[in-house]
């Protein structure tokens, strides 16, 4: 039982105030950090709510599309619409559907890979 309380009290530890012994200056800077993170997360949620309204028919057409397909699914893009293009191409692959991604300048060849 005291081994239980030793590791309690470790583990509270960790929620002690993080402000504990810094200058106003680091308060304010962490303070101005917090406020920063929760507008990105406000936008980001607003961003989000506001996709709610934009799903349609064509959506479920997409994933009709997908579940349908008979072999892999080819992702492509350049740019930063690339690296999104390779994030999805692995999440899919990663869970279950077979696909991968093609740069768009790259050889035409490389899809019958």
């Amino acid at each position: 039982m005291g081994e239980m309380r030793s590791r309690k009290k470790e583990s509270l530890a960790i929620l002690r105030p993080y402000d504990k012994g810094r200058s106003a200056e680091q308060k304010n800077e962490r303070t101005s950090a917090l406020e920063l993170a929760r507008r990105v997360l406000a936008i980001e949620a607003d961003a989000v709510r506001a996709l709610i309204e934009r799903l349609d028919d064509r959506f479920v057409a997409a994933l009709e599309l997908i579940a349908g397909r008979s072999g892999r699914v080819v992702v492509s893009g350049i740019g930063k619409s690339g690296h999104i293009a390779r994030k999805i191409a692995s999440t899919l692959a990663s869970t279950g559907t077979p696909a991968y991604f093609v740069h768009p300048a790259g050889r035409a060849t490389a899809i019958s890979a």
